[in-house]
């Protein structure tokens, strides 16, 4: 999602983007998650903290950069501050995020919600959990989303009117 964001406003502004994500806190490392985690030494292994038996402790406070870049055919590359030099291509690009706001805009007018949002990585693999799960109206899409109309005036029952 922050991916596609960063896309459209580099292209809407005209101008180059950087994604920075900051942690401020210490995150206890439990058995079960420390083999996720990259091993000492290995790009990313920076924040990890190990005790005295080298196995990872906590992950401690850190800012993660990644430099946003386009190619020739409008796909978003992305590269990690400080290893520039490893791309990697991601499924968005300047066409897709055109598309996606040129199909929303006639939403209303075409009175479709078009498909669910799908469940993917930058890269176009699965992740293991569902957009819709964390969505405060997916009961609204479970019960209507074949009904245009019906689902509006749902949806509009469950979202907080702006002030």
């Amino acid at each position: 999602m922050h991916l596609m964001q960063a896309a459209h406003y580099s292209w809407k502004l005209g101008v180059p983007f950087e994604l920075w994500y900051t942690s401020r806190v210490d995150w206890p490392v439990m058995g079960w998650a420390a083999k996720h985690l990259p091993k000492p030494g290995e790009p990313g292994s920076e924040p990890i903290e190990l005790d005295d038996k080298g196995e990872a402790r906590k992950v401690i406070p850190f800012k993660l950069g990644f430099i946003l870049t386009t190619d020739e055919e409008g796909f978003i590359h992305y590269s990690v501050v400080g290893r520039e030099e490893k791309k990697t291509k991601s499924i968005v690009s300047i066409q897709r995020v055109k598309d996606y706001y040129e199909f929303v805009s006639g939403m209303v007018e075409k009175k479709t919600l078009g498909p669910r949002p799908q469940n993917l990585g930058p890269t176009g693999e699965k992740v293991s959990w569902s957009f819709c799960s964390y969505c405060p109206i997916k009961s609204t899409c479970d019960t209507h989303e074949s009904d245009f109309d019906a689902w509006l005036q749902a949806a509009k029952g469950v979202v907080p009117k702006a002030e």
